[in-house]
């Protein structure tokens, strides 16, 4: 890594920014202090709007993603996004603030979905708990007249109206003029309309107590068919509310893309304020340090210099300078990058472990498999994936050639040991064909010698450790 120092005129700033994030080889670090007229520019709350401002589109593209055009295969997460020109990126500034405008505008129908299917759990309660009281031509909250008291409401039994009548006349023997009526009768439940004098009324409703009787919940008003066809109506109501939005997302769909990058636009220019917040400026003038790739360096300096007359200024860090790390690594050891960044990336000072660690993941992988049709099975599938998806996001590239060499490495050791689905093919062919058919091993069957398989790796074991060893023993001399 090389440490550069850049300044330039202040009125360059902006396009000088963006060229080095579009080339994607500063790794931007504020300096420590800056003298005299310089400052820094407090740039927090445009970063945050730029972030709320992407995740406002991003949510707006996954709100179209059920209704964009054409479907999406099983293996569509491998395709990555679509590449797009530097010209096509640069046009999105003029089209953001709109793509911004509509995302809101789709963020808001999205709420209003939610909360529209939301309603739909509610009105089927409701509706199921109306549904035994249907046959009622009274609203549930009728109380009797001025001589009468009516006792509506519910046992958590079955019961049938002489069965009631009996237990309220043992209860009440000197109780009369007492009417009613079983309006429903479930297992669970038993719903009851009573009509009884008033002066009856609370030793009626003590003896119904004690049997479990209970009150419905209100229905306002109206009777119970009445208020089913209202929540029907409301219903159908949302319903068509549901439909209507729906239509709406269906008919920006095909503006999913555009928002997606017009997110990408915005993380960018989140990206860019967090920068400027990091630089010294004046009037007049702006300075950027960070941290460039040594064999870039040249080329990147004679760019700026040339397009925007800028100063840069190149020194080599200092051994206990924290700078930050570019693993470099062939096709081979590449894919080992994705498990080191996984655990902790190593220092200026320290081994990059990929090249080792490759040649025992890739060989400990195929000795744990050990089946050539299940390597060749590994093999086939990366290579096509790879081959087939050229815009794959890098992280998932590596991942599948890491596995199209532990695949080769699988099919290797299960030729050794002759493994090819197991024992699929001799027991195929003596339970179908009738025949005796053996794929003999290239060394030997573990199955037949055991102790070999162990011997041999117990000393794979003994060998990777001290590997290990020997690279801790180099990187401390």
């Amino acid at each position: 890594m090389k440490r550069m120092e850049l300044w330039a005129l202040r009125d360059r700033q902006k396009p000088l920014l963006e060229l080095l994030q579009l080339r994607g080889a500063v790794e931007v670090r504020p300096a420590s202090q800056a003298e005299g007229m310089f400052s820094r520019e407090d740039t927090s709350q445009l970063c945050r709007e730029a972030e709320q401002a992407a995740q406002t589109l991003e949510t707006a593209a996954q709100l179209l993603e059920p209704y964009a055009p054409g479907k999406k295969g099983m293996l569509s997460f491998l395709a990555g996004r679509p590449v797009k020109t530097p010209d096509q990126y640069a046009s999105m500034a003029q089209k953001a603030p709109a793509l911004l405008e509509q995302g809101k505008a789709l963020e808001q129908l999205g709420r209003q979905l939610e909360e529209a299917e939301g309603q739909f759990p509610r009105l089927a309660a409701q509706k199921e708990g109306l549904a035994p009281w249907v046959s009622l031509d009274l609203p549930l909250t009728y109380t009797g007249t001025e001589h009468t008291r009516a006792l509506i409401g519910s046992f958590p039994e079955a019961w049938d109206t002489q069965a009631l009548v009996e237990k309220l006349e043992e209860a009440l023997p000197e109780a009369c003029a007492i009417e009613l009526q079983v309006l429903s009768r479930m297992p669970q439940m038993t719903c009851v309309f009573l009509l009884c004098h008033v002066c009856w009324a609370s030793q009626v409703e003590a003896v119904l107590r004690g049997m479990g009787f209970s009150y419905p919940p209100s229905s306002g008003d109206l009777s119970p068919a009445l208020a089913l066809e209202k929540l029907e109506q409301e219903e159908a109501a949302l319903r068509q509310k549901v439909q209507s939005i729906q239509g709406e997302l269906q008919d920006q769909a095909g503006q999913r893309e555009d928002l997606l990058l017009a997110a990408d636009y915005y993380q960018a220019r989140a990206e860019n304020y967090r920068v400027l917040g990091e630089i010294w400026q004046s009037p007049h003038a702006f300075c950027v340090t960070g941290y460039v790739p040594e064999d870039r360096a040249a080329a990147l300096g004679a760019e700026l210099e040339n397009r925007f007359a800028a100063f840069v200024r190149w020194e080599d860090p200092a051994p206990e300078e924290d700078t930050p790390v570019q693993l470099r690594n062939g096709l081979f050891t590449a894919p080992m990058e994705n498990v080191v960044e996984g655990y902790s990336l190593p220092t200026r000072q320290e081994v990059d472990p990929s090249a080792v660690m490759a040649v025992f993941y890739y060989v400990l992988y195929g000795l744990m498999l050990s089946d050539a049709a299940y390597g060749l099975l590994m093999v086939a599938g990366c290579g096509i994936a790879l081959k087939k998806f050229k815009h794959m996001e890098e992280r998932m590239r590596k991942s599948l050639r890491m596995f199209l060499f532990c695949g080769i490495s699988t099919t290797l050791w299960g030729v050794l040991f002759g493994s090819y689905f197991g024992d699929c093919i001799p027991v195929i062919a003596e339970t179908f064909f009738h025949q005796e058919v053996t794929v003999p091993a290239l060394w030997f069957e573990p199955l037949s010698d055991p102790m070999r398989l162990l011997i041999f790796s117990f000393g794979v074991g003994v060998l990777h450790l001290f590997t290990g060893l020997g690279v801790q023993f180099y990187q401390l001399a």
